[in-house]
């Protein structure tokens, strides 16, 4: 098979690499995300057959791209999801995570907020409808006399949350974990400063009898309801222990509500969560019901990364046209990733002759020190390249002296030119962004090795004399939190090939100075599993 064709000239070489695209590397921007989606990926079927309701993930995995799935397309036609996406955006909700509130309150607040939801959308969507009509009347007149129901006479439902005063009574043992006693004190009526103010205290049981009516009316008309919450990782002051209170206070009403209705399909909550986030509340043991979330984290292969790619740039006509159009549908992701970047496979340990595929090898780059393989920087990878390619060949069409091959289309320069940028700008986006204290260990780490045979080389790189101290324990543990460095059996700290260029590392072995292969040993490591 010729790829590209005898026939094919510079000017539609240039074409073809202006219309290809890898898609959007963050799912928000995405504006064509059910055709570039692939549903096939595991996390997301067990999703669609309700057995998950905590997604977890590293960033840039897809946890986004699955909620902008289940919240913008009709799944099922018996489900409706209600997109709850960085609820604590909203000033009026951020106020009431940014105090010393107990993680009692915080949790009795969720479920209040999940109870509000779907009572208000059961109301409007079955007013007046038989045969529930009687019952959805009397869960409004309960929603009002909340304080719950939305109006635009009376004090929105997160101003209402917030004027609650602190959680009421003592904690009580109550049948599956249930804290009976927890209470939210509303004072009333505040639309009315001049009238004397009434104490109502609204107990625990009282939300969950709420949300069991809606989902008793929800049944009768055989419908579902699934509340999706994203975007956390922007809600609370990063590793503060005010994000650590409200998360497990989140996670706990999840268990709550699902218990409160009996484990029963007509109420999910689902959350997307970073898997960072997650360890960091529920490491110090706070959190001891963590094996009770029907949890499961993303996770991609060298497979299903590749297939990614491939189905994003089968969306191209130009491309599909000049490359896949005579090939069978099995052999079309082998054969884009052929058509479009050269070979830059690596030598596999240990295995004379071996060689990785160049889609493993960028998988492998393109990864941060949580050796997680990540979409959203392949995608970015590819992309860059492909801006590249683009400038040099308009250019060279230019200049009169274009002679690019039709096979492949990017040159292994331009990926390396791409691979450079890819780095600079995670490193500055996730970095120096997320975790400052970081960035300024970089700066120790800037022209040193790419790898530390031992912990203690890599404290000395650093300036930290004592191993054991506090000091050291926090570096390595903010370096390795933020993907900067990688660990590996042994004892092993590596700088991953994404990060060498932001902090300009020489790719070599603290120590030996022996010269590094392309995919360092660690990254070998990785490429074995």
């Amino acid at each position: 098979m010729i790829l590209g064709g005898p026939s094919m000239q510079q000017s539609d070489i240039l074409e073809v690499l202006e219309s290809a695209s890898a898609g959007a590397e963050v799912a928000e921007h995405e504006l064509e995300l059910p055709r570039v989606f692939i549903d096939d990926i595991e996390i997301y079927r067990r999703l669609l057959n309700d057995e998950v309701d905590v997604i977890t993930g590293g960033k840039g995995t897809g946890k986004s791209a699955i909620y902008r799935m289940i919240t913008e397309t009709r799944v099922f036609e018996d489900l409706h999801v209600l997109a709850a996406s960085n609820p604590t955006g909203s000033p009026e909700f951020r106020a009431l995570f940014t105090g010393d509130d107990s993680e009692e309150r915080l949790r009795s607040i969720w479920v209040v907020y999940f109870a509000s939801l779907i009572g208000n959308f059961v109301v409007e969507t079955y007013d007046g409808v038989p045969p529930t009509a009687r019952a959805v009347d009397e869960l409004r007149e309960i929603l009002e006399l909340m304080g719950l129901r939305k109006s635009d006479q009376k004090p929105s439902l997160l101003d209402r949350i917030r004027r609650a005063k602190s959680v009421e009574g003592g904690v009580t043992g109550g049948a599956g974990g249930f804290e009976l006693g927890m209470s939210l004190k509303f004072d009333l009526p505040e639309e009315e400063p001049s009238a004397s103010t009434q104490a109502v205290v609204l107990n625990y049981p009282d939300f969950f009898g709420l949300l069991q009516r809606s989902a008793e009316v929800l049944s009768a008309h055989d419908f579902r309801v699934w509340i999706a919450i994203d975007r956390l990782d922007e809600c609370f002051t990063r590793n503060s222990e005010a994000e650590r209170r409200a998360l497990r206070g989140l996670m706990r009403a999840v268990l709550d509500c699902s218990q409160a209705l009996q484990f029963l399909p007509t109420v999910r909550v689902k959350v997307f969560l970073r898997t960072d986030l997650f360890s960091r509340f529920s490491e110090d043991g706070a959190f001891t019901n963590a094996t009770h979330l029907r949890r499961n984290d993303i996770s991609w292969t060298f497979n299903s990364m590749a297939d990614l790619i491939a189905h994003r740039l089968m969306g191209s006509a130009e491309f599909y046209r000049w490359y896949l159009s005579d090939v069978s549908p099995q052999d079309r992701t082998r054969a884009s990733w052929e058509a479009l970047l050269p070979d830059l496979g690596t030598k596999k340990p240990g295995r004379r002759g071996d060689r990785y595929s160049t889609s493993q090898t960028l998988c492998i780059w393109s990864a941060d020190g949580s050796s997680l393989y990540n979409p959203r920087n392949l995608i970015s990878l590819i992309n860059l390249a492909l801006f590249r390619a683009r400038e040099n060949q308009r250019r060279a069409l230019s200049m009169g002296r274009a002679n690019r091959n039709t096979h492949p289309l990017i040159g292994s320069g331009e990926v390396q030119a791409a691979m450079g940028e890819l780095g600079r700008r995670r490193f500055q986006d996730t970095v120096t962004n997320e975790f400052p204290s970081a960035s300024a260990l970089a700066e120790r780490l800037r022209g040193g090795p790419g790898e530390y045979p031992s912990k203690g080389e890599l404290l000395q790189r650093l300036g930290i004399e004592d191993d054991d101290s506090t000091e050291a324990r926090e570096a390595l543990s903010v370096l390795l939190l933020s993907g900067l460095l990688g660990s590996k059996a042994g004892g092993r700290y590596y700088v991953p090939r994404l990060y060498r260029s932001a902090v300009f590392t020489t790719g070599r072995k603290a120590r030996t100075g022996g010269p590094s292969e392309e995919v360092n040993d660690a990254e070998n490591d990785l490429l074995g599993m």
